[in-house]
């Protein structure tokens, strides 16, 4: 499946999952905003919640889990 413009946001704390995120998904048609800092993702969603249309996350990482 490709996608067509929709806006997803990667969170993970691991450098190179995010540039491989951000290549794979980008490059079959998704808008990709990748962040390694939970916090500045929940802060991203909070500013603008109709702003992303999936959110990828990792599930543990440093200070703060993908669930919370």
């Amino acid at each position: 499946m490709r996608g067509r413009g929709e806006r997803i946001l990667f969170v993970d704390d691991e450098r190179m999952l995010l540039e491989v995120g951000r290549r794979r998904l980008g490059s079959i048609g998704y808008q990709v905003t990748v962040t390694a800092s939970p916090a500045e993702a929940l802060a991203r969603l909070r500013a603008d919640p109709q702003g992303v249309d999936l959110v990828i996350t990792d599930h543990s990482m440093p200070g703060m889990t993908g669930r919370e």
